[in-house]
């Protein structure tokens, strides 16, 4: 919750504001010249109010300073607010933010304006929705009578707001429904020009109304309105029917907007009331950003002519519970159903071979979904998130798993692989459930591909995958059995140029159930962290060659097996070696190590921590054989290569 310090918090528009965010449940301080009833009731709420302006009443901790246009630039506290660099707000920015806040809620916010009569109509307004037990939100600029407030928060349906034209803060705002009660000329010392400067303040207050209803693009021919056809210019103001429909939802039966083309073609409007959406037959298209953030939508009705429906169409549509996707649609644009949290189930034609990325991202709730057999790639972030999803199929023709195509789908359990798969996007699995899974003829990963994957338990190594990509295994905290090919399949790239296997850095980092593991022959680095705080690991076999390759040079890289802390032995293999620093950090039951020829260099700190080992660093000529073996004809290992 904020933290609001109000400057002259006791006239009737700013005590308004500042109860309204005690009920919300935000902190308020204030000050004005002397005490009021207002200021009384607003410490009845918890507010501290100070009587007088003074610095030391402004907290040095406040989110925001709110001042009306009356505040002077000398006012001390406004000045101190400047020296700390606080937010300030203008009373009409607070309103903007609490009225924008109500509407994300899925609040209908109703706006009075006009030179006379708003405070009568917005209390009246207020007043009436309260008696009609619909739990109105409200903050005008006068005391309602019969409900002895000036504003009030409730978890109601509506947000009823007086509207101020005096200083031209009117534009700010965005209603759903808009009233202007009516126009004279008043506030000369703001308007100068008098009533036709009036006038262009509310015609810009009404363009911007207009803007947040249907725009006026300049093809659309249609609006379809309950079942009928209405020209644009007489339903302008389509949105107060939208509203009016959230109260009646038998008023309205659906309603969109076409263009001469039958082409739906809708600019997103944050706020949409739009309950039901029927499309027309005919209409083969859906545009970009169609219906996205329709809040309030409970159903959508597609035609069986429509081909394509484009990027976000329908992304962040939290009602919709289920859509049908007719069976000539052959095209889904990037995240089209993204942050549909409703949608529970969804069927995808066969006709289906374009899907964009993220198309379902954010689909907490989605339990059932298929992927077209038609399809040989699977888009990246296609179940992103989709954190109720339970186990899918992927099509025998997949030859490419997008990135992130299944992050943190934790309630998938199993998956399997086709055999045609080459290609497996970063983090493709991330934070799944499997306990088992095969890569048959996988040949490149991207990073993090099985992160998180703490049920996962066994896992078989291609000799076709170039080499084990960063992060593969990360956090497996259950993962025992790691086994690989023998022949490396992949050995030369596209290009004939030779792949050196590797494994990746923090590829097995914390898989704290590792106890065993043989790396294959052909396995030439084993990159920094590697193996780092697999706590449980015990043995393991380095790739051992009988001659030296001349291309053969096996990096054991920083902090490779730090915190290996029950690693008792290790063999180094034949060739031209560098153990980095740090590599084998705090093992300190390490009591075994064999270094042969060709070993180059062991760097700074290798063995730190290895209790058992510190006499290499210090006493080369005392190094105790039984801990530390090194082949006779070693002629690497003197003092300047020992760092």
């Amino acid at each position: 919750m904020g933290k609001y310090h109000f400057i002259a918090i006791g006239g009737i528009g700013m005590s308004g504001l500042a109860k309204y965010l005690l009920e919300d449940g935000h902190s308020v301080t204030g000050s004005d010249i002397q005490d009021s009833k207002y200021i009384d009731a607003l410490r009845k709420l918890g507010a501290d109010v100070y009587i007088g302006h003074k610095e030391e009443n402004l907290p040095e901790d406040a989110d925001a300073v709110i001042v009306s246009t009356a505040i002077k630039e000398s006012n001390p506290e406004l000045i101190k607010a400047k020296n700390l660099g606080l937010k300030i707000y203008h009373r009409s920015d607070l309103l903007k933010e609490i009225a924008e806040s109500a509407q994300s809620s899925k609040k209908c916010f109703i706006g009075f304006a006009g030179t006379h009569g708003k405070t009568t109509t917005s209390g009246m307004a207020s007043y009436v929705l309260e008696k009609a037990n619909l739990k109105p939100s409200f903050v005008v600029g006068g005391i309602v009578p019969e409900l002895n407030t000036n504003a009030q928060h409730k978890d109601g349906n509506c947000f009823v707001a007086e509207l101020d034209e005096s200083d031209g803060t009117l534009i700010k705002y965005h209603p759903d429904i808009l009233v202007i009660n009516n126009l004279e000329e008043d506030h000369l010392d703001f308007y100068k020009n008098g009533m036709s400067d009036i006038i262009k303040v509310f015609n810009s207050a009404i363009e911007e109304y207009q803007s947040y209803g249907i725009s006026s693009n300049d093809n659309l021919k249609y609006v379809y309105y309950n079942g009928s056809i209405a020209d644009w210019c007489n339903i302008k103001f389509a949105g107060a029917f939208i509203i009016y429909s959230l109260y009646n939802p038998s008023k309205m039966d659906y309603f969109y907007v076409a263009d001469k083309n039958g082409d739906v073609d809708y600019n997103n409007k944050k706020y949409s009331r739009v309950l039901d959406l029927v499309i027309p037959e005919g209409v083969t298209k859906i545009n970009n950003y169609a219906f996205s953030t329709f809040k309030f939508l409970n159903s959508v009705s597609l035609p069986s002519t429509l081909q394509e429906i484009g990027d976000y169409c329908f992304s962040d549509c939290t009602g919709i519970k289920e859509i049908n996707i007719p069976g000539n649609v052959k095209k889904l644009g990037n995240g089209t159903f993204s942050d549909c949290t409703g949608i529970e189930e969804i069927t995808l034609p066969n006709t289906l071979n374009e899907l964009g990325n993220n198309v379902f991202s954010g689909c907490t709730n989605l339990v059932t979904a298929n992927i077209p057999t038609v399809l040989e790639s699977i888009s990246g972030g296609l179940f992103r998130d989709c954190t109720s999803l339970t186990n899918i199929t992927i099509p025998s023709g997949v030859t490419k798993i997008g990135a992130s195509a299944f992050y943190n789908c934790e309630s998938i359990t199993s998956i399997e692989i086709p055999a045609l798969v080459t290609e497996i996007g970063s983090n493709a699995f991330y934070g799944t459930s499997i306990k088992t899974i095969t890569l048959p003829n996988v040949v490149t990963m991207g990073y993090g591909v099985f992160e998180q994957c703490k049920l996962l338990e066994s896992i078989h190594i291609p000799g076709s995958l170039a080499t084990l990509p960063n992060l593969t295994f990360k956090n497996c905290s259950k993962l025992k059995t790691v086994t690989f090919d023998t022949n490396h399949t992949a050995s030369n790239d596209e290009n004939g140029i030779y792949i050196k296997f590797t494994i990746g850095w923090e590829a097995f980092c914390c898989c704290t159930s590792l106890e065993t593991i043989t790396l294959p022959s052909y396995c030439e680095g084993i990159n920094d962290s590697a193996f780092i705080s697999c706590e449980n690991l015990t043995t393991v076999n380095l790739p051992l060659k009988d001659t030296i390759n001349q291309t053969y040079d096996l990096t054991i890289g920083k902090q490779a097996f730090a915190s290996c802390v029950k690693l008792q032995s290790i063999v180094l293999p034949k060739g031209s070696h560098i153990i980095d620093e740090l590599a084998f950090f705090n093992c300190y039951k390490l009591s075994y190590i064999v270094i042969p020829a060709g070993v180059e260099q062991i760097k700074a700190n290798a063995f730190d921590g290895c209790y058992s080992l510190d006499k290499i660093y210090y006493e080369l000529d005392e190094i105790d054989y039984a801990m530390i073996e090194i082949d006779p004809t070693n002629t690497a290992l003197t003092d300047n290569k020992i760092y």
